[in-house]
């Protein structure tokens, strides 16, 4: 890091203060331009909690139909993520069945477990059983997949 001193004995020369009001300028941009962007979602701590909700919920599936298991995994999954530690987001996470059958994570900002417009999509995990995996997706559109 480079010191300027505000002592009369060095004064910085046109060269200086040229350099330090191009390097505050440039912080501001960083700071500015990463302001709006939320932490980006753990795809592999996602992976963890989607199986181990998956797992939990087949012992209770059986008497259930696929719409009523499918919803009940996406409250499963938001209560899971939000307790999981290590965290998956450090903020609070809402999951919902999106129209597709994926789960869609998003950043809970109220906490009131609906997506509002303003609440950004953090991931999406869908079950693709004909390979038998799960596959997640965060909102930069980085994939991991875990088998299933």
């Amino acid at each position: 890091m480079i010191a300027f001193s505000a002592s009369p004995a060095h004064k910085p020369s046109g060269l200086g203060k040229k350099l330090r009001a191009t390097l505050l300028l440039a912080a501001l941009a960083l700071s500015i331009g990463c302001a709006d962007k939320p932490p980006r979602a753990d795809l592999d701590r996602v992976l963890d909690v989607t199986i181990a909700t998956l797992t939990a919920l087949e012992r209770r599936a059986s008497k259930l139909s696929d719409d009523q298991v499918m919803y009940l995994l996406a409250e499963d999954m938001t209560l899971n993520m939000n307790r999981a530690n290590p965290p998956v987001h450090p903020g609070p996470i809402g999951v919902v069945l999106a129209a597709d059958g994926s789960l869609l994570g998003f950043q809970d900002k109220n906490g009131n477990g609906t997506q509002q417009s303003d609440d950004p999509k953090l991931f999406t995990v869908e079950i693709d059983a004909e390979k038998g995996r799960l596959i997640a997706t965060d909102a930069v559109n980085t994939v991991r997949d875990h088998p299933i």
